[in-house]
């Protein structure tokens, strides 16, 4: 009996709290933390077809067009992609295509061309002049210490000479005198007629302070009149997106209304709708049994100062264009 009592007593004994292990507790708060942010996610993607519409877009910044007015070779191209030009800075240099003159000019210049041989061929005469003379000096000389009839007959030639060279002087100094005298009355008649901008090199300017986007041709390749050469983009130029919607759409567009845009690396910006415009979508070639498919063509423009400059970072990027229907 004691020992049963004894056993019972023992067994009997308050055992005690067991230790308390709080991590099952969080894994379970996890398990409900990301059931929740899955539904919620779910909900949200949805939920959002059907208070909002997702259109992807496009940046595009106004850009200028540089082109030569006549063809020829690249001979200077001061610029690259990308650089920051001033207003009246030199871009690029056209080679002349052909050389050429007015009749009134072309006369003028050959005229001065024969005087300036005249002149070359003068100044020749004049040093062989002195050269005969010299001689004749030297011959002089001589002919005091010496005599003879060969002597005397070389003097006689070195006098002949001399007196044809002086003579061949003074009739080309009167040419001279009159060719002088006709060019400077050609000069106030010089014909009118206007010359073709292919004869100079043409030089191009930037229209204003910008930056270079893009060049179309290296130095010494050939500009072909019209094509463009360099492209543009003002400080200040005007930037707008581009998107295209669909038809069903249309009943949660007006213009002046407000959208979100989102771009490729994160930022954000809001943008207003300025223009709604109807545009046809090109179906493949293969069905062409099937009608062409109209879409609805939206230009949006930037709400604020800071948001154009934003976006000009991003031309001809893809963004996407969201607004609550």
């Amino acid at each position: 009996m004691k020992l049963r009592n004894r056993k019972s007593y023992i067994t009997s004994l308050p055992e005690g709290a067991p230790p308390r292990n709080i991590r099952p507790r969080i894994t379970q708060l996890i398990y409900y933390a990301i059931l929740v942010f899955v539904v919620g996610y779910i909900l949200y993607v949805f939920g959002s077809r059907f208070f909002y519409f997702k259109a992807p877009g496009f940046v595009e910044v106004e850009k200028t067009i540089i082109s030569a007015s006549h063809g020829g070779r690249v001979l200077k191209l001061p610029i690259k992609e990308e650089q920051k030009v001033k207003a009246k800075e030199l871009i690029a240099v056209i080679a002349a295509t052909k050389s050429c003159a007015s009749a009134g000019n072309s006369q003028v210049i050959k005229l001065k061309y024969e005087l300036d041989f005249n002149r070359t061929k003068l100044s020749l005469l004049k040093r062989a002049i002195k050269d005969i003379k010299n001689r004749l000096s030297n011959f002089n000389l001589q002919r005091a210490l010496e005599t003879g009839q060969a002597r005397e007959s070389t003097g006689q030639k070195l006098k002949l000479e001399l007196i044809k060279k002086q003579n061949d002087a003074d009739l080309l100094e009167g040419q001279i005198i009159l060719q002088q005298q006709q060019i400077n009355k050609m000069k106030p008649y010089r014909s009118a007629a206007i010359v073709s901008s292919e004869c100079y090199n043409e030089s191009i300017f930037s229209p204003y302070a910008g930056t270079v986007r893009s060049i179309k041709r290296n130095l010494n390749e050939f500009a072909a009149r019209g094509v463009p050469l360099i492209i543009l983009s003002a400080d200040n130029a005007k930037v707008r997106i581009e998107t295209y919607l669909k038809n069903k759409e249309l009943s949660y567009l007006h213009k002046g209304d407000t959208v979100d845009v989102s771009f490729a690396d994160g930022n954000k910006s809001e943008a207003k709708i300025i223009a709604i415009y109807s545009s046809a979508y090109n179906v493949s070639e293969r069905e062409w049994d099937r009608p062409a498919e109209t879409q609805v063509r939206v230009h949006l423009e930037p709400l604020t100062k800071q948001d154009a400059a934003l976006w000009r970072k991003y031309d001809r990027m893809e963004v996407t264009v969201r607004g609550r229907k």
